[in-house]
């Protein structure tokens, strides 16, 4: 609790009684929370747009008067939600062209029923508990990241009403709070998932590090591949600008992943065999990130076409240029520094004193090629999947849900960003030579 623990910050409350006053408040939450998200359930499943509207309402005041009394991210949540429903109920006579969309909303709080019942349910039902859990990961993964995202997120036809319904500043916060919901719930299902995974690895069923690693270092092979696939017949020569690129970071990564799979996961990346592998795999990253960035933006086609959006591609790859050759210069300083100093570098260290600056210098490029070709898309769809698996792989490296496996579902994730790349790629490109 965020108000307890304020309260406890400034005038110290006893450990058990600070747990017991957290636990009777859970349970009491849990009863409240029930009933409200059961009443919301209801509304969903009935036509009447009254009891829709009043269960919004409902939710909407839950969330505020809940505001400070759960946990910090609980409280983003409530945020986000409340950016949602204060706009909507303020307009309610234009509620009927965003009702569909209200409704699967508020059906994302099916999961949650379940979610409370967990802690009603008494410890010695160990069967319903368990039912229950299937169910609550169930409705949480269908609810709130396959249907909200499908009716939700990827549906033009709700962003254009709300452009043509409500006031410039309230469609803004609605849509930034509906993309955000989204993301909370990437990351709680992420969450989820590393959960699952933990009670798994006790059966000692998965694959090792070394497995992995003998795995990894061919799977990046596969991204040339798609690239080839999609690009095919290379109607326009900037498509092999890109195809080059992953192509020599599909070399890198297998030396790389190579050696390491010769070695423990203590080994320092550090060493004299292994530095240059390391260092030549960030470089090859960094050196696809820009080629792709240079298929992208076409900037000879839109010089010699005179495109009026020339200047913009020539801003935005130069802007991709400065945050690469920064993050290069950066992460080789900081390496040797380390090494200087004869630090220990684990392969998978996850100690942040020392990854944190790297993370920094990786991922901050990468970051902004993303944005760059997602909202130079033109597209709901291309940019959607852009942000979208951009997301899934920062939350991936930083929850680390799959423990040892962890590196192996990274490279899955890198193989559907090379397809999602390459197809905003085909319709920008494609959307230049309708234009003109």
């Amino acid at each position: 609790m965020f108000l307890l623990n304020v309260i406890d910050s400034y005038f110290p409350i006893k450990e058990n009684i600070k747990n017991t006053i957290q636990s009777n408040f859970k349970y009491i939450q849990n009863i409240y929370c029930l009933l409200i998200v059961s009443y919301a359930t209801y509304a969903t499943l009935s036509n009447n747009i009254d009891l829709q509207i009043m269960a919004l309402n409902i939710v909407k005041w839950q969330c505020i008067l809940e505001f400070f009394l759960c946990s910090r991210d609980v409280m983003l949540h409530h945020l986000i939600v409340l950016g949602i429903t204060v706009p909507v109920t303020n307009s309610l006579q234009v509620i009927d062209t965003f009702l569909p969309e209200l409704k699967i909303i508020l059906q994302t709080e099916l999961s949650t029923i379940f979610l409370t019942l967990h802690g009603i349910i008494p410890k010695k039902y160990k069967n319903a508990i368990t039912i229950n859990n299937i169910l609550f990961v169930l409705t949480f993964l269908y609810t709130r990241l396959y249907q909200y995202s499908k009716y939700v997120i990827y549906n033009e036809k709700m962003y254009e009403n709300i452009t043509n319904y409500y006031t410039p500043a309230n469609g803004t916060i609605i849509c930034l709070a509906l993309h955000s919901l989204l993301y909370i719930n990437i990351y709680w299902g992420i969450i989820i998932i590393k959960t699952l995974v933990k009670q798994i690895n006790k059966l000692n069923i998965l694959p090792t590090t070394q497995q992995c690693e003998q795995i990894i270092k061919y799977m990046y092979f596969s991204s040339p591949i798609a690239a080839c696939i999609l690009y095919k017949p290379f109607e326009n020569s900037i498509y092999f600008i890109d195809t080059i690129g992953v192509s020599m970071l599909s070399i890198s990564s297998y030396e790389y992943h190579n050696q390491l799979s010769k070695y423990n996961h203590d080994k320092n990346v550090l060493d004299n065999n292994l530095i240059w592998y390391y260092i030549n795999d960030v470089l090859f990253i960094n050196i696809r990130c820009i080629f792709c960035i240079i298929t992208n933006t076409n900037i000879y086609a839109n010089i010699i076409r005179q495109s009026p959006v020339m200047y913009l591609k020539m801003g935005l790859l130069y802007i991709s240029l400065t945050f690469h050759s920064a993050s290069i210069y950066h992460f080789i300083k900081y390496i040797f520094t380390l090494k200087h100093a004869d630090v220990i570098l684990d392969i998978y260290d996850t100690n942040p004193k020392l990854t944190a600056p790297l993370r920094l210098f990786k991922g901050m490029p990468i970051l902004i090629d993303s944005l760059i070709i997602a909202f130079s898309s033109g597209s709901l769809h291309e940019c959607n999947n852009i942000i979208l698996i951009t997301i899934i792989i920062f939350a991936t490296m930083s929850i680390v849900p799959f423990y040892q496996m962890n590196h192996l579902a990274f490279h899955l994730l890198l193989l559907v960003q090379t397809i999602f790349l390459c197809k905003s790629n085909l319709k920008v490109n494609n959307q230049m030579n309708y234009t003109f």
